[in-house]
């Protein structure tokens, strides 16, 4: 009984080996198909080797590793990955990794291998430039694996030794050069360091002329200093026949527009190196004298027509906001004159509407950040209000608002520093404005082609947009206000209006009507206008 039955085994296990044989020659090895180990791959980092692996329907994973030779066994490892530590660059380091089913069956094998390399060097160092005053030492305080060398690309800026100690010794600029050595273990490596060398005292402002650009203004100008951070006008005191500051310029800004009053003025350059101020020496004086004669700019000049109170209504009389007296801004949302307003202190700002019909204010809202609020624009289109914020250094920044509730919703970044800003419904565009330029742009902020000004520009306060027209406030001194009209097709200057009953701060439309921001200058008496009749654009 017992012979039968080990006869029936034996039986039934040559035929499951020969149906199994029967599978592989026709169909191939099912376990293969089941489980295997594929797409073996080896990488290396630092001294650290990581195999891995696909993972498809193994239980667990034998992994074998020859380092040089050196066989180790780790069984039953999960997951698809492993990673072994080897000793150093060029050990060469065979895995090969085997798949085990449920039941302790082994799949197929996978191998690979890799000769590990040696590691990259980094090379530390505080700053990638350094700035210093001529006459000063420091050092660089780098580090490495290897032993460092050092090379300076002008020693007559710049010298360095072999502790990494640099010499300051001319005016301008050097590389110095840092090299690690390698060993077994690290590559050899180099970096490369900026070193500036400023003055301790600038160079004397040169070329500072005055140019006079209107019967009472001039525009004094110098060529700028390499090394400037920013610029100091000094005016002379009659009284004193001292020197007293009169305003601070950035290193953009090589000019600055004054009044034609018979003062002598110097020019000096400034900058800050590690924290400390480095004066310059004082240009030579320009004298600016006063003339009843016509400016040359005027020549380009004409008035389309000359508006006066008679020709106006007064929508609202707006001095005394509290805490904000001067304003900067109008714009027109829906049946309200929305004015962007700052205090003396140019520190806090202020959003107030003022209904059109009867000139009540209906909301104010604070506007923190706005700074001098100098231009705003209104899209309909989004319902939202533009107003111009501080320029810092040459990016210039809007802040935007909602057109419902005056609530600031959003910053963002003009593609130009601007003094001005208008938007019109008619051509979906903004336009923003400084001193000679207007950018006309998409509704997006993209700079889509540039008007030169062929007007006088003196202070462009503010900007409208009306069919397809630039409508440029302009703001020469006192009283004198103008409107400067280009037409946005051509650029073509079109002409001015002559608005000479204040400091013209701002203009809209509506409906055709001209609506005006009027700072009057030395009283009490701001108020926004609107014309009787409608003005006709040339």
């Amino acid at each position: 009984m017992r012979s039968k039955l080990l006869h029936i085994v034996i039986a039934l296990a040559i035929a499951v080996v020969f149906g199994y044989l029967l599978i592989v020659a026709f169909a191939g090895d099912p376990l293969e198909k089941w489980a295997k180990v594929d797409e073996l791959h080896l990488m290396q980092n630092g001294l650290e080797v990581t195999a891995y692996w696909s993972d498809e329907g193994c239980d667990s994973y034998e992994v074998k590793v020859w380092h040089d030779g050196r066989l180790t066994v780790i069984p039953h490892v999960k997951g698809n990955t492993y990673t072994t530590k080897v000793s150093a660059p060029g050990e060469h380091c065979v895995i090969m990794v085997s798949g085990h089913l449920r039941f302790g069956i082994m799949t197929r094998s996978a191998k690979a291998e890799i000769t590990v390399e040696k590691l990259n060097q980094n090379i530390f160092v505080a700053d990638t430039a350094y700035y210093g005053f001529d006459g000063n030492d420091f050092n660089l305080k780098a580090s490495a694996y290897g032993d460092l060398h050092y090379r300076s690309t002008d020693k007559n800026i710049a010298s360095v030794d072999q502790t990494g100690t640099v010499a300051l010794k001319n005016v301008g600029e050097a590389f110095i050069n840092i090299r690690a050595d390698g060993n077994g273990l690290y590559e050899d490596a180099e970096r490369e360091v900026s070193v500036f060398v400023y003055p301790t005292v600038l160079e004397k402002v040169k070329g500072a002329v005055a140019e006079n650009i209107s019967p009472s203004r001039a525009i004094i100008r110098w060529k700028k200093n390499e090394y400037a951070a920013a610029y100091t006008v000094l005016r002379r005191n009659p009284a004193t026949q001292q020197y007293e500051v009169l305003a601070e310029k950035t290193a953009e800004d090589n000019f600055l527009e004054v009044t034609r009053d018979d003062y002598d003025y110097e020019i000096k350059a400034t900058a800050e190196v590690n924290g400390e101020k480095v004066d310059g020496k004082v240009s030579d004086p320009v004298k600016v004298r006063g003339t009843t004669e016509e400016s040359p700019s005027y020549s380009k000049f004409k008035i389309i027509k000359k508006i006066t109170k008679a020709d106006l209504n007064v929508v609202a009389a707006i001095h005394g906001a509290p805490k904000a007296r001067v304003p900067q801004s109008i714009n027109m949302v829906g049946d309200d004159c929305v004015v962007s307003f700052v205090n003396m202190k140019n520190t806090e700002a202020k959003l107030i509407a003022y209904n059109k019909a009867d000139g009540s204010t209906s909301l104010v809202s604070d506007a923190r950040g706005i700074g001098h609020g100098n231009g705003g624009a209104y899209n309909p289109h989004t319902n939202k209000i533009y107003i111009l914020s501080k320029k810092s250094g040459n990016v210039q920044s809007c802040c935007v608002f909602d057109g419902d509730t005056l609530k600031m919703i959003d910053t963002i970044k003009m593609p130009v520093a601007c003094t001005a800003i208008a938007y019109d419904i008619s051509t979906d565009k903004f336009y923003l404005a400084k001193k000679d330029k207007i950018y006309i742009c998409s509704s997006n902020f993209r700079v889509e082609k540039t008007i030169t000004k062929t007007a006088p520009y003196f202070h462009t306060q503010d900007m409208g947009a009306y069919n397809g027209a630039v409508l440029v406030c302009t703001w020469p001194q006192e009283t004198e206000s103008y409107l400067d009209v280009y037409r946005v097709s051509d650029g073509a200057y079109l002409g001015s209006y002559d608005l000479s009953i204040g400091e013209i701060e701002s203009v809209t439309m509506d409906d055709g009507y001209l609506v005006i921001l009027m700072n009057t200058i030395r009283s009490n008496d701001d108020r926004i206008y609107k014309t009787k009749e409608r003005i006709a654009i040339p």
